[in-house]
C-alpha cells in the first residue's frame, strides 16, 4: 500500500448515483466534463451544492478506475451488477479497503469464523499504523467516520449482514456479466469479492 487513503469516508457504495455519473460518462466521454455536467444539473439530486461536489468527486475517482466495459455495466445493469461494479470501484481505488477484504476478511472466512469483531478491525488498524505511522495521527472524530463508512459499505455490498451487534461475514452477490469482467481485466480484485487464492489460482490455470 503505497498511501493510506481515507477519501472513501465521503461518500458510501452509492450504486445509483454512480450510475448516473458512469451514464455522464458514457455521454461525454471526459471526465471533466462529465463532473460540470453532473453538477450543473444536480443530477445527484442531493440538498446542497457543497455536498454535490463532494459525492460527486469521490464517486468519479472510483469510477475512472473501471474499465469502459464495467462502466457500462454500472451504467446500464441490474441493480445487483450496479452494487458489485460500485463495491469494485471502492476496492480498486481504496487500497485500505481491498486489503481489510482480502486479508482480514478472506481469512476470517477459511478458518470458519464468520463474526466480524470489533477487535478484528482494530488490530487491522494496528498492523496498518506500524507501516504508516501517520495514520496514528488523524483525529478521533475521522476515526469513528471511517470506522464507520467501513462498516456501511460493507453492509451495503452485503459482505456483512445487517446483524449489528453481531455482523457476520459472507461472500457478496457477483453478478456473472461482473465476474466476467473482472476476469478479463484482473483477476486479483476477485478476492475483495472474498473468493479465496486457491479459487482465484484455479482460474489463472483455466
Amino acid at each position: 500500500m503505497k498511501s493510506i487513503n481515507l477519501s472513501f469516508i465521503g461518500a458510501s457504495l452509492r450504486p445509483d448515483a454512480a450510475r448516473v455519473i458512469a451514464e455522464s460518462y458514457l455521454t461525454t466521454k471526459d471526465w471533466e466534463a462529465t463532473k460540470q455536467l453532473v453538477l450543473a444539473n444536480n443530477s445527484l439530486q442531493v440538498k446542497s451544492r457543497a455536498c454535490s461536489i463532494r459525492i460527486e468527486r469521490e464517486l468519479r475517482v472510483r469510477l475512472q478506475t473501471l474499465t469502459h466495459h464495467q462502466i457500462e455495466l454500472l451504467a446500464n445493469g441490474s441493480m445487483d451488477t450496479r452494487v458489485a461494479i460500485a463495491w469494485l470501484s471502492v476496492t480498486k481505488h481504496t487500497p485500505f479497503l481491498f486489503q481489510l477484504a482480502s486479508d482480514v476478511l478472506r481469512h476470517k472466512m477459511e478458518v470458519h469464523d464468520p463474526l466480524f469483531r470489533p477487535s478484528d478491525y482494530e488490530n487491522y488498524i494496528t498492523a496498518l499504523t506500524e507501516i504508516h505511522p501517520t495514520l496514528s495521527s488523524i483525529s478521533p472524530l475521522t476515526k469513528n467516520k471511517v470506522r464507520s463508512m467501513v462498516n456501511t459499505i460493507l453492509r451495503e455490498v452485503g459482505i456483512l449482514n445487517n446483524n449489528l451487534k453481531a455482523p457476520e461475514i459472507q461472500r457478496p452477490s457477483l453478478p456473472v456479466n461482473v465476474f466476467e469482467s473482472i476476469v478479463l481485466d484482473n483477476k486479483k480484485w476477485l478476492a475483495g469479492f472474498l473468493f479465496s487464492n486457491a479459487e482465484i489460482q484455479e482460474l489463472k490455470a483455466a
